[in-house]
């Protein structure tokens, strides 16, 4: 059995369910059955009515509009100043733990990748913390779960590109994965057996993974692989970069088509994970198609659904609704409408992807849409930071690695990069690190390398990395 899927449980099983219902008890059935409409449109790719659904549904919402499905039990916040060498500690004691690494089962992208990513946003003039042979072995055992034709059958109307989950290899059970998500995995691929094909080359010949979610046939459109597929196109865009070897560029942009073929779905932060990917495509390459895609979703998906000042006079901008009348962290600007995406965890998803579209916009001269997007990126994170000051952090395994990465993200790629503090945003980044979870490394070790190259490294985008 896995060891570590708990925080796979908990996606499946509330905050990220795809089907936006997840907040149902919270919701009238007029904003249920507007949920559904606003999914239907954005299953046709034609995004023109979503917004004004969207305010619709705020309106319905009303006061509760914002309001999460369930509220985290927060630690008590500490805000004092972290100190690096106290970063630096914990993660040389985390190398230790990565350099005793070796290939067994299939790992997602937030497993043992997410390291590799955090020594990559870490490293100082390509000085790696551990042995690039390793960090290559953990770059292609991520590769060889990528669903293409080198590693499996690609059926028609199949789109190759997808990082797998796996099910099964047949007549062994040691490598599957447990719980609600083994649920969701088996049923997927007993429903629809030729979306789990078992893979025929590379390090897992002879295993089957599930690499669609969505079948227009049935009217199906959730969307659970595209929680991790961020992780996997930028854990290869950055070992393209620091391991200098193309087949992982190659497997970067497959992954790239993949997400440009998956619909938008309503629980907005699975949608998210597929905007940031785009946005760090087109940051890498200036490819205009990846521009062109994710700011479509972005003006008329996401926008829309976030409550927003930009006139300042404390309304709800294109609704009635006072921001007086909202609770907690929804009476400040910045947070998303509906129920089961209004979490801390579910808004730092789509908080990550839009200070990630901002900045790649920002670095290709893309002037015009930064500006549009920057108040928006902005106030996400600060309503996250104000959330973070003001009650502390949620326990581990909510969604608190997500949290912290992007905090740690905007304070890079907007801070660091503008060179502007937002003296909130450190704050938070402080209390985050005086929980005591981020010491723990494990799965957290990716945001121990985001707090070292803030403190150490001066900004450069990805297209700058790649072009030395």
């Amino acid at each position: 059995m896995r060891k570590s899927t708990w925080f796979l449980v908990l996606l499946f099983a509330c905050p990220l369910m795809v089907s936006g219902q997840s907040g149902a008890s919270l919701d009238s059935d007029p904003v249920v059955e507007m949920k559904r409409r606003i999914q239907d449109k954005m299953a046709s790719g034609d995004f023109s009515e979503v917004p004004s659904l969207m305010k619709s549904a705020i309106e319905l919402r009303g006061f509760q509009s914002g309001k999460a499905h369930l509220e985290p039990n927060y630690s008590a916040p500490d805000t004092t100043s972290l100190r690096p060498a106290e970063v630096t500690r914990i993660w040389n004691l985390a190398m230790d733990q990565l350099v005793s690494w070796q290939l067994n089962c299939p790992e997602l992208p937030t497993e043992t990748p997410a390291s590799m990513l955090g020594v990559f946003y870490a490293a100082q003039n390509r000085r790696f913390a551990v042995d690039r042979i390793l960090l290559r072995d953990i770059a292609t055992m991520l590769k060889s779960q990528q669903f293409s034709e080198s590693t499996a059958s690609v059926l028609p109307g199949y789109q190759a590109g997808a990082f797998g989950y796996v099910f099964r290899k047949e007549g062994e059970e040691d490598c599957a994965l447990s719980g609600a998500v083994q649920r969701v995995v088996t049923k997927n691929c007993q429903t629809n057996p030729e979306a789990c094909p078992a893979f025929k080359s590379g390090n897992f010949a002879g295993y089957r993974f599930l690499v669609a979610d969505q079948f227009p046939g049935i009217q199906v459109w959730d969307s659970p692989l595209s929680y991790h597929m961020y992780w996997a196109v930028e854990e290869m865009i950055q070992s393209f970069i620091g391991l200098q070897d193309s087949s992982y560029l190659k497997s970067a942009l497959l992954a790239g088509d993949w997400m440009l073929n998956e619909k938008p779905v309503v629980n907005l932060s699975l949608t998210a994970k597929n905007v940031a990917g785009l946005s760090a495509l087109y940051d890498l390459t200036g490819e205009p198609i990846y521009r062109d895609h994710f700011w479509k979703i972005i003006s008329q998906c996401i926008m829309p659904a976030l409550l927003m000042d930009l006139d300042s006079n404390r309304l709800v901008d294109g609704t009635t609704i006072s921001f007086d009348s909202l609770t907690n962290y929804s009476s400040v600007p910045g947070r998303i409408w509906e129920a089961s995406n209004a979490t801390s965890w579910s808004c730092s998803i789509t908080g990550m992807a839009l200070v990630n579209a901002y900045a790649a916009l920002r670095d290709r001269g893309d002037s015009a849409k930064a500006a549009i997007l920057k108040p928006y990126a902005e106030a996400m994170i600060s309503n996250l930071s104000e959330e973070v000051v003001q009650n502390g952090t949620p326990p581990s395994g909510s969604g608190f690695r997500d949290l912290s990465f992007s905090i740690l993200d905007a304070l890079w790629k907007i801070d660091r990069a503008e060179k502007k503090r937002h003296i909130l945003w450190e704050r938070a980044a402080s209390v985050l690190w005086n929980s005591g979870v981020l010491r723990a490394g494990g799965e957290n070790t990716v945001v121990l390398g985001q707090y070292l190259r803030y403190f150490n490294s001066a900004y450069s985008s990805r297209q700058q990395l790649a072009n030395p």
